[in-house]
């Protein structure tokens, strides 16, 4: 039986591995985790998918109970983060 994970994804999940894999102050990621989530604009969801993506290929390296641990959890984010509506950010 397979588990669709991104149905499983809440906002607030999505945020705390953004904040976990994200590339540093300046990364796509870290600007999703620290606006609440909000994918601002399809060229930023553009970016979280390239970041996400590296990230998932980063894992070869990692062993394999933590690959097997860490891939679902960026899978659903990138889910999540393909299936999010632009929101328009309010200053």
């Amino acid at each position: 039986m397979t588990t669709d994970h991104s149905r499983l994804l809440t906002r607030a999940s999505a945020v705390s591995i953004a904040h976990q894999w994200h590339g540093g102050g300046g990364s796509p990621l870290y600007r999703f985790a620290s606006h609440g989530g909000l994918v601002l604009s399809e060229k930023d969801r553009v970016a979280l998918v390239a970041e996400i993506l590296g990230d998932i290929a980063g894992l070869e390296g990692y062993p394999s109970e933590e690959q097997a641990r860490e891939a679902p959890k960026l899978l659903a984010l990138l889910e999540f983060v393909e299936a999010q509506y632009v929101e328009e950010f309010v200053k």
